[in-house]
């Protein structure tokens, strides 16, 4: 989801099937066709160039779901530091939710799974240890969604209240509904699971993901600890 915590009033959306693959694509080429903007390289231009108009003065809090450099882009000569908070996962689980979102099976064959997890791997570009260096921004992070309750808990404490209440806003969920437990993976043997996890944080497009997890949690960075 890309959203920004804006003082204004929202509509709820009507709820909406979940379309096959194919009426994805349709969809996304019906949209083209229709001269809307869609994304380069992980941002959506028209989007992205809606929120620089409104403008980011009156917020205390922004979610984004973008390309890494976006935030020194927007945030890099802010007049207050960003502190920017990463929700870490665990790889394992992370990879099935993934392939959950692009409607892939992962079918824990030991033969092909590189290919497998490649497939599946999404928001590489959320994440570039490189494009996040900035001395105005510092990083954060939380175990997610282990501890998204506390998350929302700490975060309650400093961000001021609505002055006026709306409807919440649903966004329409592409997503299949998930039943983490029927994973393949969770039934696999241990040296598999250990094969799969040192692929991901060795050799996979989130590697840098992973390892900025590995060293944030339960550091003096780790919002929760």
């Amino acid at each position: 989801r890309q959203q920004i915590i804006l003082k204004e009033s929202q509509s709820v959306l009507p709820e909406e099937k979940i379309p096959t693959r194919t009426e994805k694509k349709l969809r996304h080429k019906m949209i083209k066709n229709q001269t809307i903007v869609m994304e380069e390289n992980g941002i959506n231009k028209s989007f992205m160039y809606n929120l620089e108009e409104i403008g980011f003065q009156d917020c205390d809090y922004v979610e984004l779901e973008a390309h890494a450099k976006i935030w020194k882009e927007l945030f890099g000569a802010w007049y207050r530091p960003l502190e920017l908070h990463v929700p870490c996962r665990d790889p394992i689980s992370h990879l099935m939710s993934m392939c959950n979102h692009q409607q892939l099976v992962f079918t824990c064959k030991p033969k092909n799974f590189k290919k497998q997890v490649r497939n599946c791997v999404s928001g590489r570009n959320r994440f570039r240890f490189q494009e996040l260096k900035h001395p105005n921004i510092h990083l954060k992070c939380f175990n997610s969604p282990n501890k998204i309750n506390e998350y929302l808990e700490y975060m309650r404490g400093r961000l001021q209240e609505k002055e006026v209440y709306a409807p919440e806003l649903n966004y329409p969920e592409y997503i299949p509904t998930r039943n983490a437990e029927n994973d393949c993976i969770w039934k696999a043997t241990k040296s598999y699971q250990e094969e799969i996890l040192k692929y991901l944080k060795e050799e996979s497009a989130l590697k840098n993901y992973y390892s900025f997890c590995e060293s944030c949690l339960k550091s003096v960075n780790d919002l929760l600890v």
